[in-house]
């Protein structure tokens, strides 16, 4: 299913877009006052809104051509100048290079998005190499056309704050990992996958649009995962996550992982589908799902040869159920290949 949204170009219906993100942070807030926000190139002055359940901080004001709309994590008054890791300024015209956006569905609702330029001067910090660290975007039209892009969540939603905390999370998680040359991308932009959502056209937007924004949490925490493991992972346009280890002259395994966030039926035959179509010389193919799918289910996709791996949300971040056992098999049949 292609779920489309369109970016909202009118002045007057963006502004009419900052005023309803501005009410909702000010409800989240505990704290308001004006401060200065640090820059590379210096300070500016803001009125700062620190949201203490969610632990960051948010300016909106108003520029000549654009929203001031910065995310910075931690309280920003203990600090003389706090600097934001993410700007998500929307311009009040276009074509414009300001990253943040809004959108509206056809049924009128809007949301808040990303182009994905999340900036910060550094070699290696840039679009193309954001959208293949975080795979949580969509597509929606922009000028006619089709383009990717992060959309945080619906204006009117419950998981709007949450989301914003996310996307700024992850975002400066990317520009460390720059910094400290754990991600070493070439520049170049990919064959432009993007996660798919599998389920009904009666599903709202919304829940198409979190799905996605989910999908890329999970896949983002399971390369983490498999990365501190000492195993080489990427992906490519017809799969979520590709594992490899392969060193000391010793036979390489090689793991093909699939991530759903719906256990519904769609989703468990795409899983299949994809699985099974693009094994090729993988040792194992995995499907990743919601703990929420059943024995039975699970016994038929093993059936298949299809493994398992199950995730759920812990305290701070998703946990995966089986997976240790996967990773362990694995490395018992690589050494004694």
């Amino acid at each position: 299913m292609t779920v489309m949204l369109r970016v909202v170009e009118n002045e007057e219906q963006i502004r009419g877009c900052q005023s309803a993100l501005l009410d909702v942070v000010k409800v989240a807030s505990s704290k308001i006052a004006d401060h200065y926000v640090g820059f590379q190139g210096g300070t500016d002055y803001a009125t700062v809104y620190y949201l203490r359940k969610y632990d960051i901080w948010m300016t909106l004001d108003e520029r000549s051509d654009h929203y001031f709309n910065c995310v910075g994590l931690g309280d920003p008054f203990i600090h003389d100048a706090p600097a934001p890791v993410v700007e998500i300024n929307v311009p009040m015209g276009y074509p414009s290079q300001r990253a943040g956006r809004f959108l509206v569905d056809s049924e009128g609702r809007h949301y808040l998005g990303h182009t994905g330029r999340v900036g910060g001067g550094k070699k290696g910090v840039s679009k193309a190499n954001f959208m293949k660290y975080f795979k949580g975007y969509s597509f929606v039209w922009e000028g006619g056309i089709e383009e990717p892009m992060y959309v945080i969540g619906a204006l009117d939603g419950s998981e709007l704050i949450g989301h914003i905390k996310d996307f700024a999370r992850i975002s400066a998680d990317f520009r460390e990992s720059i910094k400290r040359g754990v991600l070493r991308y070439d520049g170049k932009n990919d064959d432009g996958f993007s996660p798919e959502f599998d389920g009904s056209v009666h599903y709202e937007v919304s829940r198409v649009i979190d799905a996605n924004f989910e999908h890329g949490k999970i896949v983002l925490r399971l390369v983490e995962i498999l990365e501190d493991q000492g195993w080489e992972v990427s992906n490519n346009q017809k799969m979520d996550v590709v594992a490899v280890k392969a060193k000391d002259d010793v036979a390489a395994v090689k793991l093909l992982f699939e991530v759903k966030t719906r256990a519904n039926s769609s989703s468990i035959y795409s899983a299949i589908g994809q699985l099974l179509f693009n094994r090729g010389d993988a040792k194992e193919v995995i499907a990743v799902f919601p703990e929420s799918l059943g024995s039975e289910l699970i016994g038929r996709l093993e059936g298949l040869g299809i493994k398992v791996v199950l995730y759920r949300m812990g305290k701070s971040d998703y946990d995966f159920l089986r997976l240790g056992e996967i990773l362990d098999a694995n490395m018992i049949r690589r050494l004694t290949a």
